[in-house]
């Protein structure tokens, strides 16, 4: 079975690219990744843009804007898209990860050997 290579969990350029300009703009430290905060900010996460506004103050006017820039290029909300792209990111890590189970035919010894290992199965055909 071969490993699956880590690649790099990506949305489309106009989120990515809202991402790098949040991340540039926040200095604060909240404990998260910039890249985390700039996609809760995304997701309109109320206590996140609380705490922005709190720390960062005059550049809280250009990550929002930044933010409003992005959701104007979507006619879903931006917490509808991200949730369906990291969907389909878990579906193929799963598609990965997870193999099929293929249907094999089990032989004569293959069949009586599982039975032996039964108790009850195995103590029949022992006393038969």
């Amino acid at each position: 079975m071969s490993t699956a290579e880590a690649t790099p969990f990506t949305y489309d350029d106009s989120i990515e690219s809202a991402l790098t300009d949040i991340g540039n703009l926040l200095g604060g430290y909240y404990g998260l990744s910039k890249r985390a905060m700039g996609l809760l900010l995304l997701q309109g996460d109320q206590e996140i843009e609380r705490k922005v506004r709190k720390q960062e103050g005059s550049a809280y006017r250009a990550i929002q804007s930044i933010v409003s820039q992005a959701r104007a290029g979507y006619s879903q909300p931006l917490s509808y898209i991200i949730t369906l792209r990291r969907q389909q990111e878990a579906r193929r890590i799963l598609s990965a990860a997870v193999a099929s189970r293929q249907s094999t035919s089990r032989g004569f010894a293959e069949g009586l050997s599982r039975a032996m290992m039964n108790p009850i199965l195995g103590s029949l055909i022992l006393l038969a």
